[in-house]
């Protein structure tokens, strides 16, 4: 599941209550205020941005966790899944989910989930699809890998960033079951 435009949908009144639980110090209060303040929602990329992200998801957490007594919940910024035996329960949970988002965060959810069986399909999560006995890299990333290095190496560079751009995906690879991904690109390809 995923949040409909998450950074820019945040809310700054509850997101501001929401510091204001976990800061004491007003000096920092007012300086983090001016920060949530700068700008519709909370902007994409910055450090600030992805604390500001977390813990306004973490009562949410909490509430799925402790209450709602969710066993198999994980989530990465606004992308969450859930496992569960039951997929009436998985239906029910789905419109606590969407009331609570909705009433407490004023936010909602993509209308692209899905319920499904896992036992013969991966789970679909940043970045790689998650099967009981392996992992694999997202088709789309690894398209991109072997692009980019057929990029490379048509231009034939070896500059420092093309090598810590490869290096970045390499490491990406690293966690997953990709090693004759990894031995084909390396043994085909000049840039390594």
């Amino acid at each position: 599941m995923d949040i409909r435009k998450y950074y820019p949908s945040i809310d700054h009144l509850i997101l501001k209550n929401i510091v204001r639980k976990k800061v004491k110090d007003k000096r920092l209060l007012e300086l983090l205020d001016g920060i949530i303040d700068s700008a519709p929602g909370i902007p994409i990329g910055n450090y600030l941005s992805q604390f500001f992200a977390n813990l306004y998801l973490s009562y949410f957490d909490h509430w799925l966790k402790e209450e709602r007594r969710i066993k198999y919940y994980y989530r990465y910024a606004d992308d969450m899944v859930i496992l569960s035996s039951n997929k009436e329960e998985l239906h029910s949970l789905l419109g606590d989910i969407k009331s609570y988002l909705h009433n407490k965060l004023h936010l909602n959810l993509k209308d692209n989930y899905q319920i499904f069986p896992v036992d013969n399909r991966g789970i679909d999560f940043v970045g790689y699809v998650f099967f009981h006995t392996h992992i694999l890299m997202r088709k789309s990333i690894k398209k991109n890998f072997c692009r980019k290095v057929a990029v490379l190496n048509k231009k034939k560079t070896t500059s420092c960033n093309c090598k810590i751009a490869l290096c970045s995906w390499m490491g990406w690879a690293k966690h997953c079951n990709s090693k004759h991904l990894i031995k084909t690109v390396i043994k085909n390809e000049k840039v390594f």
